[in-house]
């Protein structure tokens, strides 16, 4: 018996080094967020080397003036007129600064506690190097966080969404719009790709510094863009490896002027849709971002100031997607007429009709996650829809068409007229996808504006 009691002692002790070991591959990253200088001081090479060669992206020329600033948050009526129709960047300081997260979750034993059991994606820090998305739940991210090179980034978990707000500038004929809210975290080191969204972004910072270079896209063509389809404003650029950039390769970049802003706990920055921009992170480093659609004949007029007033928790608020059972779905998984037709609208952001392309996209979206990693359209994680009754695309799509299946687009008045039987057939193919990827239906969910 003695023997037994010594025999797991040591093992248990060789477990917990195993774990150790496997765990933590390296030292504890830099926490520093003042170490590094943002904007760099450019310097002229000598020998006719170009600015910036071999250097990180931002040393290849000087900016040319910081983003505008605001002094708290704005009103959505001159947010909308002073920066979302003009397509300019800004930013809002210290105007996240009250809401209960930046106490909370300034503490990862906190996070632990409350949601250590939520499973989250989590990517390599350095896009460059990407070898794909783990999923993990939180505990075993905030145990390995500060010594992997990984970062958090998941649409914001239901479970967590109580503890962050809606940003005012937000409020009122905005939340017609509103895709979905993201949540990033790290240990600091993380290096975006300079890309570019179809959508517009508010992204707000809790914990650490983020330092963000944004280029408008009228130079894309010369920062060597790779649009990405379906959707208009989604892309990258193909400049290789961001930390050592080959200014010989891509010489046209010192032809490309940027702005600039570091970000400080409690900082939004709006990025407009299309605009190219690349995000560096320092220290422990948490962050939100707010992505809505661009669309037409938004109306300010209505406001009503008490509810501009109110503090609106974000999971009170009617996104389109949300974030269940660790996978990306539809927040209303009982889908009627009414919000399918503002789906479709949504979807085709500020375009002048709707794309057969653009449908599939958002078809496919919602009938299988796996449709995303090239699986067949209609496998899910327990169960394959029977042959009889499956539907494809292009039948779906004649619901939108009204009956014409050589139609490849449809104007946006169209949409809007479309007969409600149309849209409640499609909204009964698109229900029928969540009863067999096995989601019970007493869920909660938001009511669709």
């Amino acid at each position: 018996m003695h023997f037994l009691v010594i025999f797991f002692k040591h093992l248990a002790f060789l477990f917990v080094l195993f774990e150790i070991s496997v765990a933590r591959v390296g030292f504890v990253k830099d926490q520093s967020t003042t170490r590094i200088k943002f904007p760099p001081l450019i310097q002229k090479l000598p020998h006719g080397i170009p600015t910036g060669h071999l250097r990180p992206f931002g040393w290849h020329r000087a900016p040319d003036a910081p983003v505008s600033e605001e002094s708290g948050m704005l009103s959505p009526g001159d947010f909308f007129v002073n920066y979302v129709k003009l397509s300019k960047p800004v930013v809002f300081k210290g105007a996240m600064k009250d809401i209960p997260a930046m106490e909370n979750w300034q503490r990862d034993d906190y996070l632990k506690k409350k949601y250590g059991h939520v499973q989250v994606h989590v990517m390599i820090k350095r896009e460059l190097l990407q070898k794909g998305i783990k999923k993990m739940m939180m505990k075993q991210f905030l145990k390995q966080y500060n010594f992997e090179d990984w970062y958090l980034s998941n649409i914001i978990p239901q479970e967590m969404m109580h503890e962050l707000v809606l940003p005012t500038c937000l409020k009122c004929d905005f939340m017609k719009s509103l895709q979905e809210a993201e949540i990033w975290m790290s240990s600091g080191g993380t290096v975006s790709l300079l890309h570019s969204h179809a959508d517009h972004n508010l992204h707000c910072v809790m914990a650490g510094r983020k330092d963000f270079i944004l280029i408008d896209p009228r130079h894309k063509k010369k920062a060597y863009y790779v649009p990405k389809r379906p959707h208009e404003g989604t892309g990258y650029c193909d400049l290789g490896d961001l930390d050592k950039l080959n200014m010989y390769k891509f010489s046209s970049l010192a032809e490309v002027p940027w702005i600039w802003s570091t970000l400080e706990p409690g900082d939004c920055i709006f990025i407009p849709a299309t605009y190219l921009h690349q995000v560096r992170s320092y220290g422990r480093s948490f962050s939100f971002t707010i992505l809505w659609a661009r669309i037409p004949n938004t109306d300010f007029s209505q406001c009503d100031p008490k509810e501009l007033a109110q503090v609106l928790p974000l999971n009170k608020v009617p996104f389109i997607w949300t974030y269940l059972h660790a996978d990306r779905e539809l927040a209303n998984r009982n889908l009627d007429q009414d919000t399918v037709r503002r789906h479709l609208l949504v979807w085709m952001r500020n375009e002048t009709g709707l794309r057969y392309d653009v449908f599939k996209d958002y078809y496919d979206e919602i009938m299988s996650e796996a449709s995303k990693n090239n699986r067949p359209l209609f496998l899910y994680t327990h169960t394959i829809i029977p042959n009889e009754e499956r539907l494809d695309c292009k039948i779906a799509w004649q619901s939108v068409t009204d009956g014409n299946p050589k139609v490849q687009e449809v104007p946006r008045h169209k949409i809007s007229d479309l007969p409600e039987g149309n849209m409640a057939y499609l909204a009964s193919v698109l229900n029928k996808a969540h009863e067999y990827h096995g989601h019970a239906p007493d869920h909660p969910h938001h009511d669709e504006l």
